[in-house]
């Protein structure tokens, strides 16, 4: 498949060192304040920008706020559902690249939308999607296409709002397979693409179903697995789903039922059919399963245990690696664990804990890297309470939710102290940078962006992305950076080379019982092979040209060679695998 050559660029106007990476004490970004009543969810985009959506009371009266991450300091609260006079709940939201909020919360059984573009001072008013509304999720693309998803007497439905519009559009149809059915608990991500991937239980399954604008798949899929590791599946909940840029590729993690006690899978979508499953909770019994997908396909899963306790499991070149215990013992709350990665395999997943009644509630976290260079997984960071103790008690009960943009830097938030003193508290971890000593740019900086000797596009944003397509070949890069004194500070030219072809494959697979060898060939004439994989539908991935493998049982399997070249331009062969 062809990489979308619509180059995006971060923007800085001054070089910052590299430096290490920590948890900070939480901030309170509202609050002290009895009103404080819940935190709700929080998203990051990419460039940095984001916000959290969170329950407060306004006259008495619960309502839904806001508070937006832009030039990574946290502004003030701000009221979303304004003109709406009955108690407001469920809040979603989510951030897109420059700035672009969309958020959903249910209000007298309606379910509302509103937004805020870049360079508005308020939100928009908020408007209807649907009547008898309950349990939204919500996702925005980088690109700023918004899906919604929520249930409805017993039925899944879903609305799209485009880009820079205010006006949610419905599809065309439910999302559940029979209507009769109850369904429910659904979650929704959307790829670079504008695509999005829905997941929900319907009865005792679980649904994975694409939308495309307002039209739905027409074909659902079950994920339920008839069988694992010899014992036989049953009912199966608690969906949760992530995208990569691609829409072709996603992983949904789920908890199902086996004759012999719960496990929690995980199942990849490659292209249009999933892959097998793979357990994730090391055998634990896990439950409330999350999962967080980089736009390259690097994850981090995480998993409740029966004890209370935190399971972590690593995503690395399409394959899972062992799960990881997390927390120390012991546990008395539910630690509804969230997970995040950024672009550059950095990862975090924040939990609840309190190892006694007794024990004030706080939030851990534990943090980690993939090399993304090199196959193998790391050791997680030691276990760091985030939450601030000059704040009083995590109330528990009140959530935690969790996000990061593309560099890993994360945050989460949640509510500390009790009465007047309540707190909505965001506990970040980001890169420390060093100030440069030097006199610099001032105040609002514009960005101008030269390619080939002339200026394709301004922003004042950090992040800036090409409105046409860069043909093939190599082009000079000049960037110049105006601060509102109007001095001006200019990088140097460097060379740019766009590749959009995609590497040739030729794939030849030779078999001798269960054992598999596959001899790849590949080349690519632009930016060069990146990587060679091969993945062979059992949860099993190996790079490199020849590669053999043994599948342990019978069955069908979907094996696919990935040719990846250094633009990001890829290439799959695929072909079923029917083992006796």
């Amino acid at each position: 498949m062809r990489a979308r050559h619509l180059l995006t660029f971060l923007l800085i106007a001054l070089p910052a060192a590299p430096a290490s990476a920590a948890f900070f004490p939480g901030d309170a970004i509202d609050g002290p304040s009895a009103d404080v009543v819940r935190a709700g969810e929080i998203d990051f985009a990419r460039d940095g920008q984001g916000a959290t959506v969170y329950v407060k009371r306004d006259n008495g009266v619960d309502h839904i706020f806001a508070v937006r991450m832009a030039g990574g300091a946290w502004q003030p609260p701000e009221r979303i559902d304004t003109g709406i006079d009955t108690a407001s709940s469920q809040p979603v939201v989510g951030v897109a690249d420059s700035g672009r909020v969309v958020a959903a919360f249910v209000s007298g059984g309606t379910l509302y939308g509103t937004s805020r573009v870049p360079g508005a001072t308020t939100w928009s008013a908020p408007v209807a999607i649907a009547a008898a509304a309950s349990d939204p999720s919500l996702d925005t693309s980088i690109n700023g296409v918004s899906y919604v998803t929520w249930t409805s007497a017993g039925d899944v439905l879903a609305a799209r709002l485009a880009r820079d519009a205010t006006a949610w559009l419905p599809s065309e149809q439910p999302l559940d397979i029979t209507p009769a059915d109850t369904s429910g608990h659904s979650d929704v991500a959307v790829s670079a693409d504008g695509v999005a991937m829905s997941t929900f239980v319907e009865g005792t399954r679980v649904i994975a179903r694409k939308l495309f604008g307002t039209k739905v798949s027409q074909v659902p899929q079950v994920l339920n697995a008839d069988q694992v590791e010899g014992h036989t599946g049953g009912a199966a909940d608690s969906p949760d789903v992530d995208v990569e840029d691609d829409s072709s590729f996603a992983w949904l993690v789920f908890r199902q039922n086996f004759d012999d006690h719960p496990r929690v899978l995980a199942r990849r979508l490659l292209g249009s059919t999933f892959d097998p499953p793979v357990v994730i909770d090391a055998g634990q019994s896990g439950s409330a399963p999350r999962i967080d997908l980089s736009e390259r396909g690097e994850g981090t899963t995480a998993v409740a245990t029966p004890d209370n306790g935190v399971v972590a499991d690593m995503l690395h070149l399409d394959s899972f690696g062992a799960p990881v215990r997390l927390d120390t013992p012991a546990n008395v709350l539910a630690p509804t664990p969230a997970p995040t990665i950024g672009e550059n395999g950095a990862a975090t997943v924040s939990w609840l804990q309190a190892p006694t009644a007794a024990d004030a509630p706080v939030v851990h976290a534990r943090h980690w890297i993939i090399d993304q260079t090199r196959r193998g997984f790391p050791v997680p960071e030691p276990d760091t309470v985030i939450s601030n103790p000059t704040f009083g008690p995590v109330d528990a009960t009140a959530g935690l939710d969790a996000a990061a943009d593309r560099l890993g830097d994360s945050a989460a938030v949640f509510v500390q102290g009790t009465g007047a003193d309540r707190r909505l508290v965001a506990a970040r971890r980001r890169r420390r940078r060093q100030r440069s000593r030097r006199g610099g740019l001032r105040g609002t900086i514009t960005y101008t962006i030269f390619l080939d000797n002339k200026a394709v596009g301004t922003t004042t944003a950090t992040n800036w992305q090409s409105p046409a397509r860069v043909r093939n070949g190599r082009h000079r890069l000049r960037i110049v950076a105006t601060d509102q004194r109007g001095q001006a500070s200019t990088t140097k030219t460097i060379a740019l080379r766009v590749d959009d072809t995609p590497p040739s494959l030729k794939v030849t697979i030779r078999r001798s019982g269960r054992t598999v060898t596959v001899v790849s060939r590949a080349h690519d004439k632009g930016s060069g092979l990146k990587s060679l994989v091969t993945s062979f539908g059992d949860g099993t991935s190996r790079s490199g040209a020849v590669v053999t493998h043994r599948y342990r049982s019978a069955g069908s399997f979907k094996l696919v060679v990935r040719a990846t070249d250094y633009a990001g331009a890829r290439r799959l062969s695929a072909r079923t695998i029917r083992v006796k």
